[in-house]
């Protein structure tokens, strides 16, 4: 009884010595990113030492914009960060070989309509022309305008979600219209209020930050252009960008803390976190390719083992 009372003395001072001593992992993520990431990481820490064999238990996370975020990651003032890289602009201060980006996830926009409209495809090139602000015409375009003669010849309503946290319709500007205005005849509400108005609305088209459960409301799938195929918002169509309306959010890191930092990384794109942000409207990366991005770390942990 002695023997197994010293032994588990000896567990927890060698337990409370190992806690004192692990070295702080200090993580931000985008305030775009739902906080429930954060409180799963906080709840999980724990579990992941036991996992994974791995001194992460004083992991400090917190939220932040990307620009800041940015800052501190390059001022060593974080070990690793999640933060959005909008596509088309160049962020040479990240594109030092000692830097490494992994895909975690995207928002985007879905183009809605009443589910008794006949479309199921459009073009960048005909949203534009019924949201963007450089079309004298918007106010006056039907769907006959659009190849559909026997539908209604009502003017054509647009709508746009805005949120309170989101940025589904800056980003539709920003991948749509080249970051312009939204013209004026494009009427913005909340989510309730725009499906309500295209449930009523048979000539309505809305964007929203996520496909609506509202059995009368339908997705509308997007080509580039007449000549190229038209796709649906999902995780594999969005991580290959066949879906052109995206925003990427990377994992950021030092590649000199590849070893301290495996564990929680492998957490990040675990199935756990992936049904966490996608249940906040997130699209996260396939499953096959964050097996295949865990594997290639694993391989550089092992060529690279001291």
């Amino acid at each position: 009884m002695r023997l197994l009372f010293i032994s588990k003395l000896f567990c927890i001072c060698f337990f409370t010595s190992f806690v004192v001593s692990a070295v702080e992992t200090r993580m931000a993520f985008s305030d775009l990113i739902p906080n429930d990431l954060q409180k799963f990481l906080y709840n999980d820490t724990l579990s992941l030492d036991r996992e994974f064999k791995a001194d992460i238990i004083n992991l400090s996370v917190h939220q932040s914009g990307s620009l800041p975020m940015t800052e501190d990651f390059l001022s060593d003032q974080l070990d690793i960060c999640i933060l959005a890289l909008p596509e088309g602009r160049e962020f040479p201060i990240l594109d030092d070989d000692k830097i490494i980006k992994i895909p975690f996830g995207y928002i985007s926009s879905v183009v809605v309509v009443n589910v008794e409209n006949p479309i199921s495809e459009i073009t960048i090139d005909e949203l534009v022309s019924m949201f963007g602000d450089s079309s004298a015409s918007a106010n006056s375009l039907s769907w006959r305008d659009f190849g559909m003669a026997s539908f209604s010849t009502s003017s054509i309503k647009a709508y746009a979600v805005k949120e309170d946290a989101g940025i589904s319709s800056d980003l539709f500007r920003y991948s749509v219209l080249s970051e312009k205005s939204f013209s004026s005849s494009v009427s913005l509400g909340s989510e309730d209020e725009v499906q309500r108005m295209i449930v009523q609305d048979k000539a309505a088209i809305g964007v929203f930050p996520a496909k609506p459960k509202n059995a009368n409301l339908k997705v509308v799938f997007v080509a580039q252009d007449k000549e190229s195929i038209a796709y649906g918002p999902s995780a594999n169509n969005v991580y290959y960008s066949d879906y052109p309306i995206r925003l990427p959010f990377y994992i950021v890191y030092n590649i000199a803390d590849s070893k301290q930092l495996y564990p929680l990384i492998n957490i990040l794109l675990s199935d756990s976190v992936c049904d966490i942000i996608e249940e906040n409207d997130f699209y996260p990366i396939p499953k096959v390719i964050r097996e295949k991005l865990i594997i290639d770390l694993q391989m550089y942990l092992q060529e690279n083992d001291d």
